[in-house]
């Protein structure tokens, strides 16, 4: 293997991680960077006897090699498949080793029966299997596993280094995919309630990579007037407001952010209102994973069913003037805008918004935002009566 296939097989590992989709085709990547006849990466349950999350390489995917694999996803292996996979427990993390070599022998002629070993291996068209464990600890074992038609002999110490180098990577990208499951899961009714709300809504990294975000999010940065998600990476459509958003990003996870003030907006391809994005980090206690995290809440003003104040008039403490003001601050809107808008002076406004904040206990815009979201109307799609 080239170091630059090695290189290039390894980023696609990592972002394997955040985008699951990508796995078969990760396992084509090995399959023909490494001129193997077939790979695999699973997880296999020693307590079921069976691998309910398979990835592999592209002829695998037809019909027969379904057939096939479904022994294994079923909890059906033979005895000797089965023992094979325990024999990975003894074995160090990320190590590779050939079947004949599990099994302490000098060549395949010893090997136990196994049925559907010689299957699997007829229909890729390899003529011996090497594999691997990706984990250290778990209640699965994670398996790396390649078909080859080459001997044992003919890879040397250094193309096996490079596959336990591979092997490490990823078993990483496995075990952070689990973690990125589990937060979605964790986060899944956030995201629902703020596609309720019709705001974008998305967790991502400092970098910009996208761990997760919600549907409207999504429909917003498939639009691409205004916000991007290419890639997995979240952008702008200007690119000016692309760089300013990356620098938001992060600030947000920076010890002496102030939240209030890390909003921007962006501008729009078709001229329409701007998007407007706000930024505040997730605190590691709260997620369960290291790597910091940034919520990004994106807010289309020009969405029929965006957020609205009229709640807060019923506290009976704002003026119509400070209402109108409240109804332009949770639509997005700047305060030198809301000033030319009303045609007042720009400290008059600011006077008024910090009068109004007072009145309602607010210490910034996204407290009165807060406030806007919890004295709104029902939301879209909400069944009350269940809860």
């Amino acid at each position: 293997m080239h170091k630059r296939d090695l290189v290039d097989i390894m980023r696609s590992a990592l972002d394997a991680a955040t985008q699951p989709e990508r796995w078969d085709r990760l396992c084509d990547l090995i399959a023909t960077r490494s001129e193997l006849s077939a790979f695999f990466v699973y997880e296999y349950d020693p307590e079921a006897a069976q691998a309910p999350r398979m990835h592999y390489s592209e002829k695998m995917r037809h019909s027969e090699g379904q057939r096939i694999l479904e022994i294994l996803t079923h909890g059906e292996p033979p005895p000797a498949e089965h023992e094979l996979y325990l024999r990975l427990l003894d074995l160090p993390p990320h190590a590779q080793v050939f079947e004949q070599e599990m099994f302490g022998l000098d060549n395949e002629v010893g090997l136990p029966p196994n049925p559907l070993r010689d299957q699997v291996l007829s229909f890729t068209g390899g003529q011996r299997r090497f594999g691997g464990r990706l984990n250290e600890i778990g209640p699965f074992i994670d398996i790396a596993a390649g078909h080859t038609r080459r001997s044992v002999d003919s890879y040397g110490a250094e193309e096996r280094e490079d596959f336990g180098l591979l092997f490490s990577v990823l078993g990483k990208s496995l075990e952070a995919g689990r973690v990125l499951r589990r937060l979605t899961s964790s986060y899944q009714r956030l995201l629902t309630l703020f596609d309720r709300l019709d705001f974008g809504v998305a967790f991502c990294e400092a970098s910009g990579r996208v761990v997760t975000a919600n549907a409207c999010f999504r429909e917003l940065a498939a639009e691409g007037d205004g916000l991007t998600a290419g890639n997995g990476m979240v952008g702008a459509s200007n690119p000016d407001d692309r760089v300013a958003l990356l620098r938001l990003l992060q600030a947000a996870v920076q010890p002496a952010s102030a939240g209030g003030d890390l909003i921007m907006r962006l501008r729009r391809r078709s001229k329409g209102l701007p998007l407007v994005v706000r930024t505040m980090a997730v605190q590691e206690r709260q997620t369960g994973v290291a790597e910091p995290l940034t919520l990004l809440l994106v807010i289309d003003p020009e969405r029929r069913r965006m957020l609205r104040s009229d709640g807060l008039a019923a506290f009976g403490l704002l003026s119509p003037a400070e209402l109108e003001i409240c109804e332009m601050l949770v639509q997005g809107s700047e305060t030198r805008d809301i000033a030319e808008h009303r045609s007042t002076t720009l400290e008059t406004t600011r006077g008024q918004i910090k009068q109004l904040n007072a009145k309602l206990g607010c210490r910034h815009r996204l407290d009165l935002m807060r406030l806007a979201m919890m004295t709104s109307a029902p939301m879209k799609g909400m069944d009350w009566a269940a809860d």
